[in-house]
């Protein structure tokens, strides 16, 4: 639910933009989902607008780390 979130407001899609004002929360992401972020930008058909978009939409965003510590607490 929240990965689909994060693409939703990646792609400015104006219900899951719409959500995130209503309820008003801090989004956040690990840097495992800025790679796949950008991976995508980079697989995409228009490389230059979307690796624009991501970098835009990350910079807006807090990224966690995730680090030996959080990947050990994760599994």
């Amino acid at each position: 639910m929240i990965l689909k979130l994060l693409f939703g407001l990646l792609r400015n899609k104006l219900n899951d933009v719409q959500l995130v004002r209503k309820i008003e929360v801090e989004i956040a992401t690990t840097t495992i989902n800025a790679f796949e972020i950008y991976f995508g930008a980079y697989k995409s058909r228009n490389v230059k607008r979307n690796l624009t978009s991501a970098k835009g939409f990350l910079s807006t965003i807090k990224l966690l780390p995730f680090d030996d510590n959080r990947a050990e607490l994760a599994g």
